[in-house]
């Protein structure tokens, strides 16, 4: 193996360790790729916005019609700098049926923001009814926040 190698050669076993964890890192990453087709992640609105205004986020999954997925519920954290930004509310985008149940949770802790999200549709909801609502990509909420500090728009 290479991590091998390199103790061998530098006779340093913290270096043969840390060249085993990163291959380990490697290996785990190339697996959850393989494992799944779709990703998620947050879009902004395109603008600029100054100091002080209000902006927007769409949390959006995309891929899932590469292996016929659906969406059936979700929980998600958001994390982000409370020092800069300040969280103004979230709202659903109805991807998961009407009468879905939908929450926003904001905890700030020293500095640091978290929204915590979460999606679950109507007890009477079938996949099909899923199915036929979702496409791809398909966005799952729409955040606001409000620049607070910083000197360039963003």
């Amino acid at each position: 193996m290479v991590a091998d190698k390199l103790a061998r050669k530098g006779g340093d076993m913290r270096q043969a360790r840390r060249g085993r964890q990163a291959l380990a890192g490697l290996v785990l990453v190339a697996w959850c790729a393989a494992a799944s087709a779709f990703s998620i992640g947050l879009k902004p609105t395109p603008a600029s916005y100054q100091l002080g205004d209000p902006f927007t986020l769409d949390l959006v999954v995309e891929g899932l019609s590469v292996d016929n997925e659906i969406l059936s519920t979700y929980d998600i954290d958001i994390g982000f700098a409370s020092a800069y930004f300040t969280y103004q509310g979230a709202s659903s985008s109805g991807a998961l049926g009407p009468g879905s149940f939908f929450s926003d949770l904001f905890i700030d802790v020293l500095g640091v923001g978290t929204v915590n999200l979460f999606e679950f549709p109507d007890a009477l909801t079938t996949d099909a009814d899923l199915s036929a609502s979702q496409g791809d990509p398909l966005t799952l909420a729409r955040l606001t926040f409000c620049r607070q500090h910083g000197r360039r728009p963003i």
